[in-house]
This record gives C-alpha cells, sequence and structure tokens, in this order.
C-alpha cells in the first residue's frame, strides 16, 4: 500500500497490463512491478514505431520521461537509481536508425486465425542500402519455430520509410497462449544491419 503515496495508480497499470499481457499479474509484487515494465515497453514500442513508420508526415520523435526524479513508479524508462528498465530495451528497438517494423492491426488472435502484417523499413540514415533482405521468423509460447519467411528488401532509400511486403502464418496455440515474431534485416553478405521482436496473444478480442 506504500506505493500508493508515491503516485501509482494501480487501476490503471493493471489495465495496462491485461491489455499487453492478458493478466493483471497481481499474484506478487515481483511479478506485478516486471509486468509493468514489460506492458510499458510494449506501448512506447508501438507507439514510436507508428509514428516512424510515418516519416515524414511525422519526425522528432521523443518520449516525455527517461529517468524518474524519485524512486517512484512512473514512466521513466530509467529508475532514480539509473537503472534501466525493461521497457529501456523495447524504446532501444524502437529508436534504431535504421528500424525493421512488423505493423499489423492488433495483438489478440483467435487459434487458427490467420495472422497477417506489413513489413516496413525506416532509415534515418543518409546512406541508401541495396541488396538486402529481411527474415521474418515464428515462434509459438515455448519460442519453438513455426514459420520462417523471407521478404527481397533490395532497395533500401536514404532517410526514407517504405512498405516492403505482406506476411501471414497460422496463429498457432490455444486460448490463453502467447506467440512471437522476430525480425532480422540482413545486407548482402548475410551481416545483421537491424533486429526486432514482438509479441501476441492467443485470445478472443470480443470477450477480452
Amino acid at each position: 500500500p506504500s506505493w500508493g503515496h508515491h503516485w501509482t495508480d494501480f487501476d490503471a497499470l493493471r489495465t495496462l497490463n491485461f491489455e499487453v499481457l492478458g493478466d493483471e499479474s497481481i499474484d506478487s509484487m515481483d511479478n506485478f512491478v516486471e509486468a509493468t515494465q514489460i506492458s510499458q515497453g510494449v506501448i512506447f514500442q508501438f507507439a514510436l514505431e507508428h509514428f516512424r513508420r510515418r516519416k515524414p508526415k511525422t519526425s522528432a520523435i521523443c518520449i516525455c520521461h527517461y529517468i524518474t526524479f524519485a524512486p517512484d513508479m512512473k514512466w521513466g524508462i530509467v529508475d532514480y537509481y539509473q537503472d534501466k528498465k525493461i521497457s529501456f530495451g523495447h524504446v532501444r528497438l524502437a529508436y534504431q536508425p535504421l528500424l525493421v517494423s512488423l505493423k499489423y492491426e492488433k495483438r489478440r488472435w483467435l487459434p487458427g486465425d490467420n495472422f497477417t502484417g506489413e513489413l516496413w523499413v525506416v532509415n534515418d540514415r543518409l546512406e541508401e542500402l541495396k541488396g538486402c533482405k529481411a527474415q521474418i521468423t515464428f515462434l509459438d509460447g515455448n519460442k519453438k519455430k513455426l514459420d520462417t519467411q523471407v521478404i527481397d528488401v533490395s532497395n533500401v532509400n536514404r532517410d526514407s520509410s517504405e512498405k516492403y511486403g505482406e506476411l501471414s502464418t497460422m496463429v498457432p496455440g490455444q486460448l490463453g497462449d502467447r506467440f512471437y515474431c522476430e525480425l532480422v534485416l540482413q545486407d548482402a553478405s548475410g551481416n545483421q544491419l537491424a533486429e526486432n521482436d514482438y509479441m501476441f496473444l492467443v485470445a478472443d478480442v470480443e470477450e477480452d
């Protein structure tokens, strides 16, 4: 209860945990704190990538909190003791100068649904890249590989944001499970240029 004196809105945090993870995560304080940091990271990553894909209509994106000025539960991604939160990693991915990004319409999918998304690459660098490819890997809730796809990203223009293809896969598992998508952008020699990853819920969006 003492956290209530440190500006903690437990109702909002429980709601965000459920929205992102499908669980309020209130079985223990440790799990609750971890869940809030993951939820914060996913929310920041989703928003930042959305705005970056809109380049040049939207640009110069920044988050309003980086570090907190007191030992409290706030929206900083670095805490008062200068330790990076889990959410810091999500923001780091979203701010890569060369960003490989997955655009998707929802986070909850029914078992057997056809998951669909779009592959985008955002290049903030002032150099053109040729002969690239993106490898997309889908994994089940146990991180077992299910499907790997490759999309040709032969020409990445300087200072650009472009869609390079569409992808789809069958949603695995049962209600209550999770599944994952990992992206890797490689150059013509197979060297890794950028990476990204996402977690999705196997759930009924109407019931939730």
